[in-house]
């Protein structure tokens, strides 16, 4: 049953990110900005939801009506894409993506961001590292019970080399509506 379900989300998501899905997206944060984190947020796991898995988070996510999505250009000059799913409920935010991107080198790791578009300064904060996957793509699913976030709709892939809670190089860029 998990297999199967995990096939069928794979097979979901590889249609979304190589169906020819376009969406206009602008640079985030650009550098010249001045920024400011947002208070720390507990991941899935730190906020209780320990039971719900990765493709759980997905399928749910694909399902509810109100799901934003949106696709992650490459803005670095590479090859890479990816798709960003987010939902807030009942005061909560739920984030999975999944991205076709190289291997980093070794001692780096790709980061996720969510960031408010437009603010001065720049609002943001991490949504966590991304995982490699068996298929060679890499995923992310993050969960906030605390805050629902309003208005963090950019969603940023950072290449990172010092884990710093500091966005480093904007990889893929994305805004989800």
């Amino acid at each position: 049953m998990f297999k199967s379900k995990t096939l069928l989300v794979g097979t979901i998501l590889s249609a979304l990110l190589f169906g020819g899905c376009y969406h206009n997206t602008q640079r985030g944060l650009s550098g010249n900005e001045s920024q400011t984190a947002s208070p720390e947020v507990k991941t899935s796991t730190e906020a209780g939801n320990k039971n719900m898995t990765a493709a759980d988070l997905m399928a749910m996510l694909m399902k509810e009506a109100g799901t934003k999505k949106g696709t992650l250009l490459d803005v670095s000059g590479g090859k890479g894409s990816g798709m960003a799913y987010v939902l807030r409920k009942d005061g909560k935010l739920y984030l999975s993506l999944t991205a076709k991107l190289p291997d980093p080198k070794e001692g780096t790791f790709y980061e996720g961001w969510l960031v408010v578009k437009g603010s001065n300064p720049v609002k943001f904060f991490s949504t966590g590292k991304l995982t490699k996957e068996a298929d060679g793509s890499y995923s992310l699913s993050y969960t906030s019970d605390q805050n629902a976030y309003e208005g963090y709709d950019f969603v940023v892939v950072t290449w990172e080399v010092v884990d710093d809670q500091k966005p480093e190089k904007h990889i893929l860029e994305g805004m989800v509506q």
